[in-house]
């Protein structure tokens, strides 16, 4: 959904996915580069900003207000390399490399 999302309206959205914890959970990460008309990206380096959801939130919080008020949106087109993270067993982030997410396990995070 969140590539879709913010492809729809014209802004670029990278997905950096299966990034491995230490324990073993698989993590997925979205990135929105630049906003629609600062992409100058080679020219100059942009500062990088972190956005980490909350309690059974995803990346998807940081967007789905749209570009006049999401905040992924409006650092972007101010000038910022956006980064969205997932936590373990959000919507984006349920894989392990051996726990299936409908296990008790994989539910027991450390």
């Amino acid at each position: 959904m969140t590539m879709d999302f913010v492809s729809s309206y014209g802004y670029p959205i990278e997905l950096h996915a299966n990034i491995p914890t230490e324990d073993g959970y698989l993590l997925d990460m979205f990135r929105i580069p630049h906003g629609k008309l600062n992409d100058d990206v080679l020219e100059r380096p942009r500062p990088v900003i972190f956005l980490m959801h909350g309690l059974l939130g995803s990346a998807e919080n940081w967007v789905i207000s749209g570009p006049e008020k999401g905040l992924a949106f409006l650092l972007a087109d101010r000038g910022y390399d956006v980064w969205m993270g997932n936590a373990r067993g959000s919507i984006h982030s349920r894989k392990h490399v051996l726990l299936h997410p409908h296990s008790r396990e994989f539910w027991q995070f450390r």
